[in-house]
């Protein structure tokens, strides 16, 4: 695999020196071609890989180094002319030394000073040659460091540059200069490492590994140059006076731990370079500072190449992530960023398109984008499974970016997504279901919701189907289509729109129609036959069509109807009326939606006379209010509804009078009928009273009785003669009514307002502000079955407020006549008979006068609380009556109450304990809780029965026979209040004997002696032998005392 990297000149580094030179010097930027092969696994197998990177460092190596004379002779000498050159010397010093030594030593010792001489001269000459050798190495590090001077690209450095130096000299430069060697090392990874903000360019790896393997030096001798250049980084850091530099500094140590980790590998790096332990860095900061520039490069590299949805450049790209160490989690946000990236381009040119001004707009490039901005994300979503492909492929949208965030990006957005469906619409004819597939991509891409992309979709869909529906129109199509629906129907799923949307345009246009032809008031019968036909175009259905008119052509009708309703009772005229049958017959409104707006407009009138009434001070004036409102609804609104009316229904009603009148004069007759039984039983008086009564209360009249009352008196004597046809009767309107807009708890309260006045008459002011109640007017009865009507109520509402009104009037008499006390046989045939003559029911009559016996209970038990003589018994007499007890005393003295009966039974000499009776029935009654009773009856069992027993025994020891009785009944009633309580002990068992056989003797009852023998605890075989001997005369107790008892 070959490519090419390219990297642009850095900037100037400060403070990389060569170790031996003083000051910083000017370094050039220089690119050459570097081969290496490497090898790497790739996918199972081992493939050699030759690289081919383009090297910009900035030269640390600008100025050569001088040799001084000797290193330079030496230097130009072979190795083998070094060593002949020391042999030569060790030689020559040896005989030197030699000579000199034999020249002044006596001659006894002169052989072996000669000898002594020589080894002397010899060692001098191996000094000399050694230090030859070491000056002669010393020259081979500065003639590699003049080499890299001369080649002007230490890049190009190879090992067998090196080693034809290391040749040249005889040594191993990394053996025996490997401190020089790291020096040269250290100088070029501190050049390569990009200084400060500067990126990386991706083959400093390549670049420190090839420099490392030229110079011989292994991971090991190389690991501690990189701390050493990591000291010096971060010494500048610490050094710098700017937060910039600091910045920069920071930085590039950063750069340096990542370039470091790739160029001796994950592992040895983790074991060779200590970060945390040296700087003091956590684990999370060097993994920050190796993801950080992992994903800069990555990000470089596809800026570089570009994201396509090609597979062999993925899985390129991957095997780069691979190479940079980037792992998955992380290299997901760098390939989503970039396919952002690229729908944001193509999304930028489809903005552009659209808000360019200009009078011809092409679209064109609009749709370009979109589709491809939508084949592209396709696309990316199918290799998303692909093998080989990195982590994070496949479809993005755009929501969230900081482009989408933009100012106006939303609105732009939502204007591309509006052209790009118009335009594939327009162009296709038809929303086909591969338009509708984009559609749906495009909205994700954009990130716009689904209701917002719904109302833009219907929007177009509306548009489009409203140039088909305008071409089927024109064109006779759909005049000439044999089923208008069915053409309708095929124009909507060509542009896949909702029926239920389409029959709402239709409606809208219909009604755009009909508003048209309103302007003028009014509708000719072209422009109804015209109306018609769109109908039946669009295919508007009746009760659409009629609510629309009754919309548009209800509001003229209702201006009109209201403007003749403003001139009420005194100023309505024959024009006010026929003007609202005109104004119906003018905007061809239907006679049931003239009557529904009749209605609307009218009873915003009666309410106005309500809310009049209801500000009255007075109940006269109020009632006075309500009689206007009645005749405005008998004088205006019936001549109204009348003229609404059909013949039909007309007829109807004269059918339905007729026969209601026939049917009152059925009751009329049965009714004398039953009056003259009734006079032949109880005589003229009683009669004549019934009937003032009855009249008083009386239901109320029809209006047609009314209206009979309301004729005119008989005409003269003259005309009587002359017959006549009946003249009909009024028929007032009951269509328009108040039921919809008061509750009826209100209607019935004006309705029962009128009656008491209608009841009562007027009051007329008289001199010197004298009140007078003038004479009952009989016509206000009428009136007040009218106003029934208006306000609408039935039957039965009215018969209620006329029988409350009886009911009060009864409780006054009720009142009256039990106020002694004591209702009478003779009071309560008198209440009988007012009963009969008002007609109320005697269920009612019965509870009137049971109320009035309840609170007269009521409150001499208020009297007997408040006197202390409140018991049990009068409260269960309350109760029987149907009163609530609780509503006389509360709930604690209720049970104190309950507590003093239970004790009452316990200590009254009888021993008649009813359990069942005080324990489950009065609880009961009372309301109180069963467990509270039986545990307030163990406690007073509990108390008295030691009490009870001592009270026995002292009676028993005082010889009064019935007292002791007493005592030993209310111990058996203790007994039966607690059947679970065990028997009192006595100390002297014999005295207990002894009121058992007493008890035995006066007590014949065995139910009686059985309850004491289990009060007394006296076993049944002891018990029986007692019996015996009472029953037997052999037990006696005192007969003195016995006769003196029975005595007194």
């Amino acid at each position: 695999m070959m490519t090419t990297v390219t990297k642009a000149q850095s900037q100037p580094k400060h403070g990389c020196l060569l170790r031996g030179l003083a000051g910083s010097h000017l370094r050039r930027s220089f690119t050459r071609k570097v081969t290496q092969k490497t090898s790497m696994r790739s996918r199972g197998a081992n493939v050699a890989t030759t690289r081919t990177v383009c090297a910009a460092v900035e030269n640390p190596f600008r100025y050569p180094r001088q040799m001084d004379g000797l290193q330079s002779v030496l230097s130009s000498l072979p190795t083998a002319g070094v060593y002949v050159v020391g042999a030569a010397a060790v030689a020559a010093l040896g005989l030197t030394g030699s000579s000199a030594v034999a020249a002044v030593a006596p001659e006894g010792v002169k052989s072996f000073g000669r000898v002594l001489g020589g080894m002397v001269g010899a060692a001098v000459g191996g000094f000399v040659a050694v230090q030859l050798k070491q000056k002669r190495e010393s020259a081979a590090i500065i003639e590699l460091s003049n080499v890299l001077v001369e080649m002007g690209d230490p890049t190009g450095l190879t090992r067998e540059i090196v080693a034809g130096v290391e040749a040249k000299y005889g040594i191993q430069l990394g053996v025996s200069c490997l401190e020089e060697m790291k020096s040269l090392y250290g100088t070029f990874v501190e050049a390569a490492i990009p200084a400060g903000a500067a990126p990386l360019s991706g083959n400093e790896q390549v670049l420190i590994q090839n420099f490392k393997n030229a110079l011989g030096l292994t991971d090991e001798d190389a690991a501690p140059v990189h701390m050493d250049v990591g000291r010096r980084v971060l010494r500048g850091r610490l050094e710098s006076s700017s937060r910039g530099e600091d910045y920069e500094a920071r930085k590039t140590f950063q750069k340096l731990i990542y370039v470091s980790s790739l160029v001796f590998g994950e592992r040895k790096a983790a074991f060779l370079l200590p970060w945390s332990r040296v700087f003091g860095l956590t684990d999370a900061q060097v993994q920050v500072a190796r993801k950080d520039n992992a994903i800069r490069l990555f990000e470089a590299k596809i800026a570089a190449i570009g994201l396509k949805a090609d597979k062999s450049m993925l899985a390129n790209l991957k095997e780069y992530q691979a190479q940079v160490r980037l792992a998955d989690e992380e290299a997901v946000d760098v390939i989503v960023a970039a396919e952002q990236k690229v729908m944001e381009g193509l999304l930028d040119t489809a903005i552009e398109t659209v808000k360019k001004r200009a009078r011809g707009k092409d679209f064109g490039p609009v749709l370009v984008a979109c589709k491809e901005a939508i084949e592209y994300n396709k696309s990316m979503e199918a290799l998303k499974e692909s093998e080989g492909v990195p982590s994070g492929v496949g479809a993005v949208s755009l929501t969230g970016t900081a482009w989408e965030a933009a100012d106006g990006r939303s609105k732009d957005l939502r204007e591309v997504f509006r052209v790009y469906l118009e335009e594939s619409l327009s162009r296709a004819g038809a929303y086909s279901d591969s338009l509708a597939s984009d559609a749906s991509n495009l909205r994700f891409i954009v990130g716009m919701g689904p209701k917002e992309a719904e109302s833009i979709e219907n929007s177009v869909k509306e548009t489009a189907y409203k140039n088909l529906l305008k071409e089927a129109v024109t064109s006779g199509a759909l005049d000439n289509a044999a089923s208008k629906a069915e053409l309708l129907g095929e124009l909507v799923d060509k542009v896949q729109w909702d029926s239920e949307a389409a029959l709402a345009l239709h409606e809208a246009l219909y009604r755009q129609k009909l508003s048209s032809f309103l302007d003028k008031k009014s509708i000719t019968d072209a422009e109804d036959a015209e109306m018609a036909r769109l109908q039946k175009l669009l295919c508007v259905p009746n009760e659409a069509r009629d609510a629309i008119h009754k919309e548009l052509c209800g509001d003229i009708f209702s201006k009109t109807v209201s403007s003749a309703l403003a001139a009420g009772v005194d100023r309505f005229s024959p024009d006010d009326r026929n003007s609202i049958t005109a104004a119906m017959e003018a905007v061809k409104l239907s006679r049931d939606a003239a009557k529904e707006i009749l209605d609307d407009v009218a009873r915003k009138y009666l309410l106005k006379y309500i809310s009049t009434s209801r500000s009255q001070k007075d109940r006269i004036s109020s009632a006075k209010e309500i009689k206007k409102m009645i005749f405005f609804s008998n004088l205006v609104l019936t001549p109204v509804v009348g003229d609404l009316k059909t013949e039909e229904e007309r007829q109807a009603e004269k059918d339905a009078l007729a026969q209601q009148k026939e049917i009152q004069e059925i009751m009329a007759k049965a009714k004398e009928e039953a009056e003259k039984e009734k006079k032949a039983e109880s005589g003229e008086a009683a009669a004549t009273e019934e009937k003032e009564v009855t009249s008083f209360f009386d239901a109320n009249p029809t209006t047609d009785e009314v209206a009979e009352k309301e004729e005119p008196a008989a005409a003269p004597a003259e005309e009587k003669k002359v017959e006549k046809e009946e003249e009909p009767a009024i028929v007032y309107q009951k269509e328009i009514n108040l039921s919809k807009d008061m509750e009826l708890s209100d209607r019935v309260d004006v309705y029962r307002n009128y009656l008491l006045y209608a009841m009562t008459g007027d009051v007329i002011t008289g001199p010197m502000g004298v009140q007078m109640v003038a004479e009952r007017d009989e016509a206000e009865f009428g009136r007040l079955s009218q106003l029934g009507d208006v306000l609408g109520l039935n039957q039965l509402d009215v018969m209620k407020v006329h029988q409350d009104l009886a009911e009060q009037a009864y409780k006054g008499q009720v009142e009256q006549y039990m106020t002694g006390g004591v209702l009478t046989p003779e009071k309560s045939a008198a209440l009988e008979k007012l009963r009969e003559s008002m007609g109320l029911p005697k269920e009612t009559a019965d509870k009137v006068i049971k109320g009035f016996q309840n609170q007269k209970l009521i409150s001499s038990m208020q009297a007997a609380k408040a006197q202390g003589n409140l018991n049990l018994s009068k409260l269960m007499e309350l109760k029987d009556a149907g009163v609530d007890p609780t509503s006389v005393v509360n709930s604690d003295m209720l049970q104190k109450m309950y507590r003093d009966e239970v004790s009452a039974r316990l200590s009254d000499g009888t021993g008649a304990f009813d359990v069942d009776k005080l324990l489950n029935q009065i609880p009961k009654e009372l309301g109180i809780d069963a467990d509270k009773a039986a545990k307030i009856a163990k406690s007073l069992s509990a108390e008295k029965r030691r009490l009870t027993l001592v009270q026995a025994v002292s009676m028993m020891r005082q010889k009064k026979t019935k007292s002791t009785i007493e005592s030993l009944n209310n111990l058996m009633a203790c007994g039966m209040a607690d059947p679970t309580g065990a028997p009192e002990k006595w100390s002297e068992p014999e005295e207990v004997s002894d009121l058992f056989s007493l008890y035995c003797l006066k007590e014949k009852d065995e139910s009686k002696r059985s309850g004491v023998q289990a009060a007394l605890g006296v076993a049944d075989e002891e018990a029986a032998n007692l019996k015996d001997m009472v029953d037997n005369g052999a037990w006696k107790f005192g007969a003195d005392a016995e006769e003196e008892a029975s005595f007194f």
